[in-house]
């Protein structure tokens, strides 16, 4: 099995970040990873998206042509890169910043989480995009929350300790507003209920 995941946004959205985490989380768990990072110069408030392939057999090429995962945070990346999801894929946006207006020719299913708001709730505004990586772990079956503990552990464990507990805990909150919609079907909008 093999996923392949984009992660796009502007600079200073955790893009980087959660691509960075998705990759460590699964060699952890003995899974094969790659990681394409990609820019503008001007990082923060510019375009950041990442590539990431996880999968339990040889990756042969890093490159994605066609993902099964979007993270989308904002329009500008949904619009560049929905093209590419498949069919039977998953796009993850985050209604805090995207409508589901913008969804109306998606034929894959669309997820729009609203991110920021849950966040807010479990006061830390910053880590919406933890929010997204709990909704996305609710939509597949080859990582789970420890897997992403044991990631984050290797990545900030040393230098920030104190993130890993927040982080968690707003993985833990976006994969119980998953829970809380039903599931998902295939080629329906699952939308933001507030």
């Amino acid at each position: 099995m093999e996923q392949r995941v984009i992660v796009a946004g502007f600079g200073g959205q955790g893009v980087l970040f959660v691509g960075q985490l998705l990759g460590y989380s699964a060699m952890v768990k003995g899974l094969n990873a790659t990681w394409i990072p990609s820019y503008g110069p001007e990082m923060r408030g510019g375009t950041a998206n990442c590539s990431v392939k996880l999968g339990d057999e040889e990756i042969v090429s890093p490159f994605i042509t066609r993902t099964t995962h979007l993270f989308a945070f904002n329009e500008p990346s949904l619009l560049r890169f929905l093209p590419s999801v498949e069919p039977d894929g998953v796009v993850l946006v985050n209604g805090s910043l995207i409508g589901a207006d913008s969804l109306k020719n998606v034929s894959s299913l669309a997820v729009v989480v609203p991110a920021l708001e849950i966040a807010e709730q479990l006061g830390t505004r910053n880590s919406w995009n933890m929010v997204m990586l709990g909704v996305y772990l609710q939509t597949q079956t080859l990582l789970n929350r420890e897997n992403l503990k044991q990631g984050m552990g290797k990545m900030v464990g040393q230098k920030h300790p104190e993130r890993i507990e927040s982080n968690l805990q707003a993985i833990s909150a976006g994969m119980k507003w998953m829970s809380e919609q039903g599931g998902f079907i295939p080629n329906e909008i699952v939308a933001a209920r507030h």
